[in-house]
Order: structure tokens, then sequence, then C-alpha cells
């Protein structure tokens, strides 16, 4: 069995906003569907329609979600809930580089904007000119992943990678976290409207 030397995680803002997303547009078709009581008139049946698709999306850019892990040779980039996996030989890699971009909006129709989150796209470039884009690598690990890749290609002696604990993980996902924080209390809140719902009929 081929050696793993390190393994990335997904992104907490990722994996959190795609889930809850899910999980909260699936809550609020049934609410429209229980608020209906039967009336499926056109502007119900559109918003069923609506948030049918909505909650189909997030699941599936959350089943989307890859992870990369180092072997001795070849990095494997893998879908973290799927068992789909595709292997890259070092010999295919051209360059690997990560690219950031802070999203912002504007509140309220004023002009001035607030940021969101870091959006962070790792590329890896291959020899036949494509490449492969991921967006749920964290900076700090893709910084780890360079490092150690690097070694690994020149054939560098002991490779001993950082210990990912789960607190250097709630650390490195700090960014956009007040979203993912805002958007728990929103499913919470929307689930005990959904079971009030349900016990009325």
């Amino acid at each position: 069995m081929n050696k793993i030397f390190y393994k990335t995680h997904p992104r907490l803002f990722i994996l959190s906003i795609t889930f809850l997303g899910f999980i909260f547009f699936s809550e609020l078709n049934l609410l429209i569907f229980f608020k209906s009581e039967g009336d499926f008139n056109l502007m119900i049946v559109s918003l069923i329609i609506v948030f049918t698709i909505l909650p189909l999306v997030s699941l599936y850019y959350l089943l989307k979600i890859k992870i990369i892990k180092l072997g001795h040779k070849e990095i494997i980039i893998s879908n973290f809930f799927l068992p789909f996996s595709r292997s890259i030989n070092f010999n295919e890699i051209m360059k690997m580089e990560q690219k950031s971009k802070r999203i912002k909006s504007n509140y309220g129709g004023s002009v001035q904007t607030k940021y969101l989150y870091t959006e962070v796209k790792t590329l890896i470039y291959l020899t036949n000119n494509k490449r492969v884009i991921l967006n749920s690598i964290s900076e700090s690990e893709f910084g780890e992943l360079q490092t150690i890749y690097l070694k690994l290609k020149r054939s560098e002696g002991k490779i001993k990678p950082r210990n990912n604990s789960i607190i250097y993980y709630l650390l490195d996902s700090l960014d956009g976290l007040i979203w993912i924080i805002i958007s728990i209390f929103l499913t919470i809140g929307l689930g005990f409207s959904l079971f009030d719902q349900a016990l009325k009929h």
C-alpha cells in the first residue's frame, strides 16, 4: 500500500456552507409545503421548485469537495465524501500554486463594502497543458503540502508532516466563521419552525 505522507482537510467554510445550505433549503422547502395547506397555486409551486433546486445545488457542491493526499511519487486527489480518486505522478506536474481573493459585499445599498471571506483556489498545472482546480484547501495547508511535495520530489531525507490536530484545524478555519455561525442559527431556527408546523399537521 502506498504510504501517505500528508493529507489535507476541506476548509471549514466550504464544508459548512454547502452542508448547511443543503439542510436550510430543504427545511425551507418543507416549511413552504406545510404552509401551503394543500393550496398549490402558481406561486407556491414556483417556490417549491426553486427550493428543491437550491438544496440539490448545495448537495452537488458538497459532494464535489476534494482533498489531496501525498504519496511517495504521486498526489492523490480524492472526493471527501465519495469513494472516487485520481492519482497524478510527480512527473506529470509542472507546478502547484494558490491564488486568493477577498470577497466583499455592499450592505443595505451602501457604497461601502465589507469583508465576507477569502476565496482560495489551488491550481495544479500538468505537463499536458491541463490543470486541476480545487477550492477546498486552506492557505496554511497548501504551504505544508507544497513543502512536503518538493521534499518528496527531490528525495530529501525524512519527512515530518505537521500534526493536524482539531484545535489547529479550527484556528486555521477562522476565515468566514461569523457566516458559519449565522447559518447554523438560521438553520436551527428554521428547523424549530418546521417541527412546529409538522406537529400541527
